[in-house]
């Protein structure tokens, strides 16, 4: 539908013609309606490097839903597009393998494991700025578990929380992550990647004011398959506010927290 302006001049679209503006102009841009038809593109021999191009798009979609599943329990302290930026990663990830011509390349957690520590969970607090010390942790393939360690944390020193929240908490999250092959029976990127195997654990509710005594936890994915070459154990840990309703009720705080990947094997 177009839109008429003061000046007679319209945005939109009427019959086969589309107006529009560009941003930071204002002239009114035409342009008319065409392009090939999805049966072409699907079938026509020119348009074979645009059918490799979706094709890896497809696996980079497939590769971004199965990172936001390995972080579900976090999403709570999202706050900007994942999705998209999960998308870019794995885009730099398929640019790094020279095995295959475009269209095959893969996306190789497992040969890229570098790529994915330090990636944040939300844009506005930065983890490793809130948490300032150590975590140390250790990763095992075989067993399939993980066990991190929190030492002790004083307020505004180690432990500095930019929210006004009296409370806090943390999250970890020990989960198996798959490469994507152009090969492989993944191509529907409509699906949900499955079956995700995610261990997870929420601690209790910690009072802000109060220095953090310090404590470890283990994780441990429930699966009787050992791991195989193309699958990786993926480590993420977040620390979410806290509101307290009444003495017993703690509530968490939608988007007032922060995460990160901490490690892959």
């Amino acid at each position: 539908m177009a839109t008429m302006h003061n000046d007679f001049s319209f945005t939109g679209s009427i019959g086969n013609i589309t107006a529009y503006r560009l941003q930071g102009s204002n002239k009114v841009y035409l342009r008319t309606k065409g392009g090939a038809t999805k049966q072409k593109i699907k079938t026509h021999p020119h348009f074979a490097h645009t059918r490799a191009l979706n094709r890896e798009f497809a696996g980079r979609v497939w590769a971004a839903k199965q990172l936001l599943q390995c972080i579900a329990p976090l999403k709570g302290i999202v706050n900007y597009n994942l999705m998209a930026a999960f998308n870019r990663l794995c885009y730099q990830i398929q640019l790094g393998d020279k095995a295959h011509p475009v269209g095959e390349r893969a996306i190789l957690f497992s040969m890229f494991q570098q790529y994915l520590p330090g990636f944040q969970c939300n844009k506005r607090f930065v983890f490793d700025q809130v948490i300032q010390s150590p975590l140390p942790y250790s990763l095992d393939r075989n067993t399939l578990t993980a066990k991190v360690h929190v030492g002790s944390l004083l307020p505004n020193i180690h432990l500095v929380l930019p929210w006004l929240y009296s409370y806090y908490r943390f999250t970890l999250v020990l989960s198996i992550i798959r490469d994507w092959t152009s090969t492989s029976d993944q191509h529907n990127h409509t699906q949900m990647p499955t079956p995700i195997h995610i261990n997870s654990i929420s601690t209790e509710w910690y009072a802000a004011a109060a220095p953090f005594p310090g404590a470890t936890w283990q994780l441990q994915i429930d699966r009787d398959m050992p791991l195989q070459t193309q699958e990786s154990l993926l480590l993420s840990i977040g620390i979410e506010a806290g509101n307290p309703l009444s003495n017993q009720l703690i509530m968490p705080v939608k988007y007032m927290g922060a995460g990160k990947i901490m490690a892959v094997v």
